[in-house]
């Protein structure tokens, strides 16, 4: 699995930003691909994908926030049977 994309809520705290770009780095020192979407791209300065088209270019998906956001992106997944792995930054969870 060398594409992997990240779905996180928006990242409106600085512990969330900095777990994220944590995150990205380990991925990246394994050689993998990071796939972000749109919003969070753009808060790092970088280029990203519509949470649409993710599933599509992803070979699996890590889902960093609460329940909302985990059920958002198996939602967009549909029938595309890619492995979600949920790291809980939510406050239920």
């Amino acid at each position: 699995m060398k594409r992997i994309g990240i779905f996180c809520k928006t990242a409106k705290t600085t512990e969330t930003l900095e777990f994220l770009k944590f995150v990205i780095e380990v991925l990246r020192r394994y050689h993998c691909e990071v796939i972000l979407d749109i919003d969070i791209a753009r808060l790092l300065g970088t280029k990203g994908e519509t949470k649409a088209s993710m599933p599509s270019v992803s070979d699996i998906i890590i889902v960093l926030g609460g329940d909302g956001t985990l059920l958002s992106a198996a939602r967009l997944e549909g029938d595309k049977e890619i492995p979600i792995v949920g790291i809980n930054l939510g406050s239920l969870g």
